[in-house]
């Protein structure tokens, strides 16, 4: 099946703007007070409260996570077809590197949950 290119512009572009959405609860999430002094300040980052941030925030990273899974799908064909041309290139040495992190990173994420 072929996927027109403006799927894929319009798949690319939503993931940006999710991420610059999780971006910036994330700081809002960061800059928060503890939740005692939330409540009793009133405080509110761009007219949201602590608890809309925090659910803002993880309703979009499980749409992002989604689209990004998505987006491995559509793509398939492309990451295989670059990991093979890395690997038939002198480019062995990063991708055995990158792939060791990766899977490194993928562990310790499995571990932790």
């Amino acid at each position: 099946m072929r996927i027109p290119k403006w799927f894929r512009a319009v798949l690319d572009l939503t993931l940006v703007v999710l991420m610059v959405i999780l971006f910036v609860t994330g700081i809002g999430l960061l800059q928060a007070p503890s939740g005692r002094i939330t409540r009793e300040t009133g405080w509110t980052f761009l007219g949201m409260e602590r608890q809309g941030l925090e659910k803002l925030h993880t309703l979009y990273s499980y749409i992002f996570t989604g689209i990004v899974a998505f987006h491995f799908v559509v793509n398939w064909r492309i990451f295989i077809r670059c990991a093979l041309s890395s690997l038939k290139t002198a480019e062995k040495i990063p991708f055995f590197i990158g792939s060791i992190v990766s899977l490194a990173v993928l562990v310790g994420i499995i571990v932790l949950i």
